[in-house]
């Protein structure tokens, strides 16, 4: 759950697909603090407990600990999609994403109806790249 972690200081981009669970998003977010990091893609994860098919049960325990880490990060792109993070996902991202440098933004399938996608649209502003 934590592999190549320990390279963040120095690494600019990383892309973890898999399936990070809770846990291991907090060691994630734990790592992305204070590194160099610009670029984090987290395709086809579970951060919020559903897998592709929505097998599993969904939390936004593992969304909400990505967006605290993603506070005052160097993160300007993000990669989430695939992980079914749904509108309260959506929500927890809204509210957080005028604390972030992001500037692009990938939440292609993630259940996202039209409103949660026009939330997050006007939280990250008009130069933000948002593809859904």
């Amino acid at each position: 759950d934590h592999r190549d972690l320990h390279s963040f200081p120095t690494r600019r981009s990383s892309d973890l697909n898999g399936t990070y669970t809770t846990k291991g998003i907090t060691k994630l977010c734990e790592a992305v603090q204070g590194s160099a990091l610009t670029s984090l893609t987290l395709y086809r994860n579970h951060i919020c407990g559903l897998d592709d098919l929505c097998r599993g049960t969904y939390t936004t325990e593992g969304i909400t600990k990505l967006c605290e880490g993603l506070k005052g990060s160097a993160v300007t792109s993000l990669n989430i999609r695939y992980n079914r993070i749904g509108d309260e996902g959506a929500s927890a991202l809204a509210a957080v994403l005028k604390e972030t440098m992001i500037s692009i933004l990938n939440l292609e399938y993630n259940d996202l109806t039209n409103e949660a996608k026009q939330a997050l649209q006007d939280a990250a502003g008009s130069s933000a790249r948002i593809n859904f």
